[in-house]
């Protein structure tokens, strides 16, 4: 859970900054099937939002972001 908080406030900070993230792919492979299985009782509790539809062309990363209901091609800059 660490890791995953870690990961994504990591990204949601470079967004925020106008900056670009991206974490090494072994973190996200450790991390994806995790996420998966916690999602719907993380939406229940308030921590993730309703999943967003990947773009077609998502890389791993951006489909664990969008799991987590963040829009992984949002720029908030």
């Amino acid at each position: 859970m660490v890791l995953l908080d870690l990961t994504v406030h990591a990204w949601d900070l470079a967004r925020a900054t106008g900056r670009s993230f991206e974490p090494d792919p072994a973190v996200v492979a450790g991390l994806a099937e995790e996420v998966e299985r916690m999602a719907p009782m993380a939406r229940q509790a308030g921590v993730f939002g309703e999943a967003v539809e990947p773009p077609a062309d998502a890389t791993a990363f951006e489909r664990l972001l969008a799991t987590t209901g963040r829009d992984p091609r949002t720029r908030n800059v």
